[in-house]
């Protein structure tokens, strides 16, 4: 393994409300490795990831290599614009994104294609999580924060996106992600488990 981490928490606590949600949490994340975020419903999963993301305060450290700038995010709610198009949401991301490629072989990857001018309200949950990946790959970002990432999905789905993250994994980048899914998926020797209490 690597000793050059994309990522070191070094004891993360969050309190929220005058309640210790966590306290002196540390994990490094590796290129190529994911760290898996373990604990019941309630228990600061999603919090976790906020405070990585400097979304939420935090006491401790998040020490991110030099050279990356920013995490790509997917959250159980998708984070997408109803009122958009699958057009125009992706071809928004990809000016923000800087994005050179076309976009359109990112929908056939999802099977996508024929919901290219269907507004994101009348897409299926499995539809809409395809659609929040298809926005991450344009992001290119080496860290991956991931909550629920195939909660919720078909089988077949699901399929596509264990398949997405490990391709992003071999290219040397990393993912932080909560689940209640078995994933055994990913190679026990790239796998970390954080159990949060």
């Amino acid at each position: 393994m690597s000793k050059e981490y994309l990522l070191k928490v070094k004891n993360l606590s969050c309190e929220r409300n005058y309640k210790i949600i966590f306290n002196k949490l540390s994990f490094n994340l590796y290129p190529r490795n994911i760290v898996f975020i373990d604990g019941n419903n309630g228990s600061g999963k999603t919090t976790l990831l906020l405070c990585v993301s400097n979304i939420l305060t935090y006491s401790g450290e998040v020490l991110i290599k030099k050279g990356i700038d920013n995490f790509g995010y997917v959250g159980h709610r998708n984070g997408l614009y109803d009122t958009q198009t699958v057009d125009s949401f992706l071809y928004f991301w990809k000016n923000i994104y800087n994005y050179k490629k076309s976009y359109h072989s990112i929908l056939e990857y999802f099977n996508l294609s024929r919901f290219i001018d269907v507004p994101v309200s009348s897409l299926s949950f499995g539809q809409k999580k395809k659609l929040s990946f298809a926005r991450l790959i344009m992001m290119k970002s080496k860290v991956w924060l991931l909550d629920e990432p195939i909660s919720g999905l078909d089988k077949k789905t699901k399929k596509i996106i264990l398949k997405l993250i490990q391709e992003h994994l071999s290219l040397g980048g990393g993912a932080l992600a909560t689940s209640h899914e078995r994933l055994s998926y990913f190679d026990k020797k790239k796998v970390t488990r954080v159990k949060i209490d």
